[in-house]
């Protein structure tokens, strides 16, 4: 096996267009304790990013959280109630109403910055990668080069 360490993954707190807490100026992480929350389940790397990060700056965890793996429900759910919810930042950017799908999200004006832990691509050491492997480490290598600001050098194992 071989491991690439890529860099730290920046988590942005999204909610629906038209939430309490989108149109506020710079607001807390706390702020965002007042609402419901959608959380990947225990152990998740973003959930315990969250958690130790709201732990480690005297707030409590979240009261009501619906736990789900679906991106797909964290975002229906979203899009009924004053839910909250970490996303990726890339994944923020993405859905964003000025992003490339242009979904009804808001990206929460949290000033604090969590970070997941860091990542790294892990690959079994092979004599021939296949095609489709060979395409997906291609556009990794492509997004790194088009966003040097997103992995500096010093993160990323080259």
């Amino acid at each position: 096996m071989t491991m690439r360490p890529l860099g730290v993954e920046p988590i942005n707190m999204i909610a629906r267009q038209g939430h309490p807490l989108c149109d506020r100026g710079s607001i807390s992480i706390g702020d965002c304790l007042d609402y419901d929350w959608v959380l990947q389940p225990v152990g998740a790397p973003m959930r315990r990013s969250i958690e130790a990060h709201l732990l480690a700056n005297g707030f409590t965890l979240p009261r009501h959280v619906f736990v789900t793996t679906s991106p797909l429900l964290s975002l229906a759910i979203l899009s009924e109630t004053d839910s909250v919810t970490p996303v990726a930042r890339a994944v923020a950017d993405f859905l964003h109403v000025d992003g490339a799908l242009g979904a009804a999200v808001c990206q929460l004006p949290v000033r604090e910055s969590i970070d997941v832990s860091p990542y790294s691509i892990i690959q079994r050491v092979t004599s021939v990668q296949p095609p489709p492997v060979k395409r997906v480490l291609a556009l990794i290598d492509r997004q790194i080069e088009l966003r040097p600001d997103q992995f500096p050098e010093e993160t990323i194992g080259r």
